[in-house]
């Protein structure tokens, strides 16, 4: 009997030891503390990011905002991270005067410093205890995240972070399993340099087909020249792997940092090269070229995997013609051995687009399998321009009803379909292969037919950026 509970005790001291070290040790960060303590309080903080030490997976680290706000300043920071199973975590204090905004102010680069060091497994979430966003990065002259190496830059979430008036925007290159979330993103500089031209270098995904580069949530602001509003950065390039949702993404006519405004750099909202991307439940406004841009840079190669979906492409002004550009599928090696497979562009609307050049183009490509234009709502009847290749083109429609509509007004539109629309509800094409929801994330279908664009009819919710987040350009 001794033994047998002698053994119990034994077991239930490990699970306990376990249990613990998956939760981990809490840890705090406060510039305000006259001396460097051990962490493990407030009252005896770090003082700074260098005074960290020890650090196990699974530990969490507060960092003090003051009761109003805290500047500390880093450069090329390269935070401790834990693993798959326990990351460590950096967050805002959230008990009183703890909870004000923590403000990164930089040098170079926030995270990271290139293709060297280590950014593996580390969350850093910037929600205050009020729910909103607590944590400020400003003033960097570099990538405010520059991190290139697939080995050493893998599974950064980076949540609920305001980025004012950066210079440049981030730099992923080849890492895998990044996730940007609840972000507003406002990059001023247009890098016509064509070195800093976009505001997110993607990530590369970790395995074929995995998607799993998350960029989600966000407000994402793109720079224009201020004398023209098609000339200006790219807002996603590169990479593989990328779910891209519930983002609103805007150019904006904003000053720029350039000393030269020769080169003619257009604002595209994706310029992309690779495969496996889902683009869903966007608001892309303004966007001053190509809305996506799929090009294979001269480089014939097999691309596969391509979603986009439930996405609002709108005007808030009169474009700019023979510039934008809806969906643009145009490999520029003249199409010599690139193929394309699984491309589905479907229930997305175009809305006041009467500029653009065409809504969708496929032209130049070797061949094209299981390519769809369907379900989609272009107001201005552009229509698609479809050369020497096979494309599946059905269902879409050149009006609708909307619950409430003025041109070019996106804030204020509703372009949820009206009930009275009959052009529009029972009229789309079963796509569940692909996809079984709406911009909303209500199933599809509400009855026995899917809907055309990108709601299914019955509820009604105006057009707004990502939940808490503001349209408002600083």
């Amino acid at each position: 009997m001794r033994k047998s509970h002698l053994g119990l005790a034994v077991l239930v001291a490990m699970l306990c030891g376990l249990s613990s070290s998956a939760v981990g040790t809490t840890f705090y960060v406060d510039s305000s503390v006259s001396s460097s303590g051990n962490g493990q309080s407030w009252a005896t903080a770090w003082r700074t990011f260098s005074n960290i030490t020890g650090l196990q997976p699974g530990d969490t680290i507060y960092v003090s905002g003051g009761t109003t706000s805290q500047t500390y300043t880093l450069d090329s920071w390269m935070p401790s991270g834990g693993t798959s199973a326990s990351p460590i975590s950096y967050k805002v204090g959230q008990d009183a005067g703890h909870n004000g905004t923590v403000i990164f102010q930089g040098g170079n680069h926030w995270l990271g410093s290139g293709g060297t060091g280590t950014l593996q497994y580390i969350t850093i979430n910037g929600i205050g205890s009020d729910g909103t966003n607590h944590m400020t990065v400003q003033g960097y002259s570099d990538y405010v995240v520059y991190c290139e190496s697939s080995t050493n830059c893998r599974h950064i979430s980076i949540q609920h972070v305001n980025f004012p008036n950066m210079k440049a925007g981030f730099r992923f290159g080849n890492s895998a399993g990044v996730d940007l979330g609840y972000n507003k993103i406002y990059k001023v500089y247009w890098g016509s340099d064509g070195t800093h031209d976009d505001v997110i270098w993607a990530c590369q995904e970790s395995s074929s087909g995995a998607y799993d580069c998350l960029i989600h949530d966000n407000y994402i602001s793109i720079p224009a020249w201020s004398g023209n509003s098609a000339l200006g950065d790219d807002g996603i390039k590169w990479g593989s792997g990328i779910s891209f949702y519930n983002n609103h993404v805007k150019v904006a006519l904003t000053a720029s940092y350039s000393s030269n405004q020769s080169t003619s750099q257009h604002a595209d909202g994706f310029q992309i090269n690779e495969s496996h991307y889902k683009i869903y439940s966007n608001v892309f406004e303004d966007i001053g070229e190509s809305n996506i841009y799929h090009d294979d840079f001269d480089t014939p190669r097999n691309i596969s995997g391509i979603y986009i979906y439930n996405n609002l492409f709108v005007q808030s002004h009169v474009p700019g013609t023979n510039v934008p550009r809806g969906i643009d599928i145009l490999p520029e090696s003249g199409g010599i051995g690139t193929t394309f497979t699984d491309v589905v562009i479907a229930n997305n609307e175009w809305v006041d687009a009467s500029g653009y050049m065409y809504t969708v183009r496929f032209e130049s490509i070797a061949s094209c399998t299981n390519c769809r234009f369907q379900n989609n709502i272009d107001k201005d009847n552009v229509g698609t321009d479809i050369v020497g290749v096979p494309v599946t083109v059905s269902n879409n429609t050149a009006s609708a009803n909307w619950v409430s509509y003025n041109r070019y007004a996106v804030s204020t539109n509703d372009l949820h379909l009206a009930s009275s629309d009959t052009v529009n509800i029972n009229h789309g094409i079963n796509l569940s292969t692909w996809f079984s929801a709406d911009k909303d994330g209500n199933s599809r279908p509400q009855s026995s037919v899917w809907d055309i664009g990108a709601y299914e009819s019955g509820s009604t919710a105006a057009i707004s950026p990502p939940t808490g987040l503001s349209a408002v350009v600083q």
